[in-house]
């Protein structure tokens, strides 16, 4: 084949071939796009996660108020039958609001904790705060994430 049998600079053919590489271009930039939206979005948990956790903080908040110490005590042990993971209840000074006292490797955890909002990597499970709803001044529950409220299922 020879320079002289190609088609034409200006040819119908140039101009596919362009058309064809910015298509296929444009298909690996939004697939690419699309991947990093969906996995930020599937870092979060879902709502129904958030509203138990939520809720589990408001009755570990009513068992404070009702019980103070012996209230947290009862409704951890409860709590401890619901779910296999960690649970604790903490006031604003990082210290246990049961009787039971924090050992010293539960309390180096608690010096960084997750919210609710923040995003959740499949690593582990990470150890999560949720601030009384009432007064969240008062105390927070503090929470293994259960395996089942782990995102990164994509819907």
């Amino acid at each position: 084949m020879k320079w002289s049998d190609l088609p034409g600079r200006h040819s119908l053919f140039w101009k596919l071939a362009c058309l064809l590489v910015a298509f296929c271009l444009l298909m690996i930039w939004l697939s690419w796009s699309w991947g990093r939206y969906m996995e930020e979005r599937n870092q979060f948990l879902a709502d129904d996660a958030r509203g138990t956790l939520t809720r589990y903080a408001a009755e570990a908040e009513q068992a404070w108020r009702q019980g103070q110490r012996t209230g947290v005590d009862a409704w951890l042990q409860g709590m401890r039958q619901r779910e296999k993971g960690w649970v604790g209840v903490i006031g604003g000074d990082l210290q246990s609001l049961s009787t039971q006292p924090l050992p010293d490797k539960d309390i180096e955890r608690l010096t960084f904790l997750r919210g609710l909002d923040w995003p959740i990597h499949k690593k582990n499970l990470p150890w999560l705060r949720v601030p009384f709803p009432g007064d969240p001044h008062a105390g927070n529950l503090v929470i293994e994430l259960p395996q089942r409220f782990m995102p990164g299922r994509y819907q």
